[in-house]
Parts: C-alpha cells; sequence; structure tokens
C-alpha cells in the first residue's frame, strides 16, 4: 500500500507549507517595525532582499533539503512498484505451474503424461513455490498439492477410485490458485510485497483433518475486493 509514503509526503508539505507562512507573516512584521527600518536601511535594498541575503544560507539548505526528501520519496515509490511487478510475474508464473501440474494429473492414465506429471511435480520450478515468501502461510499448502497429486496419480493408475488424495488434489489446487490470485490483486492495486508474506487464507487444519477423516477438505479462500471469483 502507498498510504504511508503519500502520508509523509502530505506531512512534509503541510509543514513547508505552515514555515513559509510563518515566515511571510515574520517578514511583513519586520518590514513594518521602526526598529528594523535602519536596519534596512543601512543595508540597501527591500526589506525583503535583506532578510533574503541574511538567511541565505539557511533557505539554500531548506530547498536542498525538500529536494533530496522528495527524492527519496520518489526513489522509494519507484522501487516498491519494480518489487511488486517482479512478485506479479512470479505469481502468475507458480499459477501456471499448478495448472499445468494438475492438467497431467488429470491425463495421469497415459504413461506420459504421468512422467510428466512427476517431472512436474518434483522439480525445482514447483518446489520453489512452496519455498517462496510470496504464499506466505500457504506454501505447506502447495508442498501438499504437489506431494497428493503424485499419491492420487499412482492410485488412479492402479484402478482405485475416490481414494484419500484424490479427494484432496482438486480441493488444494482450487484454494492455491484463489490464495495466487488474492496476492496478485493485493500487489496490482497498491499492496506491498512485504504484505503477502503474513496472508494466509488456506486452512492447514482442516487439510490435516480431512485427511484423517478420508473426505474432500472444506477450504475457502476470500475473493480480493471489487474483483470476479477465479474461473
Amino acid at each position: 500500500m502507498q498510504r504511508p509514503s503519500n502520508l509523509v509526503l502530505a506531512l512534509f508539505c503541510s509543514l513547508l507549507i505552515g514555515i513559509s507562512i510563518n515566515v511571510t507573516l515574520f517578514v511583513v512584521e519586520t518590514c513594518s517595525a521602526a526598529s528594523y527600518a535602519k536596519l534596512i536601511s543601512d543595508a540597501g535594498g527591500s526589506c525583503t532582499e535583506y532578510w533574503l541575503n541574511r538567511y541565505q544560507t539557511f533557505i539554500a539548505a531548506i530547498i536542498a533539503f525538500t529536494g533530496a526528501a522528495l527524492t527519496i520519496l520518489m526513489m522509494r515509490r519507484q522501487t516498491e512498484r519494480t518489487s511488486a511487478d517482479a512478485a506479479v510475474n512470479s505469481l502468475n508464473r507458480y499459477a501456471a505451474i499448478l495448472r499445468t501440474t494438475v492438467s497431467y494429473y488429470e491425463e495421469c492414465y497415459n504413461q506420459e503424461m504421468f512422467q510428466k506429471l512427476l517431472a512436474a511435480a518434483n522439480g525445482t520450478e514447483a518446489r520453489l513455490i512452496s519455498a517462496d515468501n510470496l504464499l506466505g502461510p500457504d506454501q505447506e499448502a502447495v508442498s501438499a498439492f504437489l506431494d497428493r497429486s503424485i499419491t492420487a496419480a499412482n492410485a488412479k493408475r492402479r484402478g482405485e477410485v475416490g481414494g484419500r488424495a484424490q479427494k484432496h488434489v482438486g480441493p488444494i489446487y482450487t484454494a492455491c490458485i484463489e490464495s495466487i490470485w488474492y496476492r496478485k490483486h493485493h500487489l496490482e492495486h497498491g499492496g506491498k510485497v512485504a504484505d503477502l508474506y503474513r496472508l494466509g487464507f488456506i486452512d492447514i487444519d482442516e487439510l490435516v483433518k480431512a485427511w484423517e477423516e478420508n473426505r474432500e477438505p472444506k477450504l475457502v479462500v476470500p475473493i480480493y475486493p471489487g474483483t470476479a471469483p477465479v474461473r
């Protein structure tokens, strides 16, 4: 979210405006005061020139500080945006990997598709998803999906129907995709990458309980406000 940076910028600008108003009032007051008339007259020039000449170093320092502060704020926002764009690209890639994996699982009766499933689910790219902090606490659910897709595929190839792992593949896959899409929308709507590290939507306790009870897990991942459900 960009709000903290905007708030700092607004407070800083308000401070500068306040200082400017106070300085202006001070100059107006002193320019009309008799006690300063002789000083200004001896210095030559106008009242404004007198005060500018006297505090030019201080004024230059304020201008330099203001420029540096604004530059830092802009660089910070640019860095955050660059990081967010990179994270969105990673999330898109992760979603594509999971989709590919589940498509291989669905066709696992075919030996070639089964071998592709094993390569995909055990591959570095897939396992990287479950180790990336972009998924936050939902990393564990990704690992569960990859492991159970292999177990379920082996069961299907043996002719088993409705096995324990088979009941988990679909719901976990859907929840993982929905979690990825929520994170992607969060970044696209101005969210920070660091926010994702704390976001956890998939109930791991429900996964464990459903496994023990040999049933489909009931997983509910919220839809990002203002967006459509994942299809």
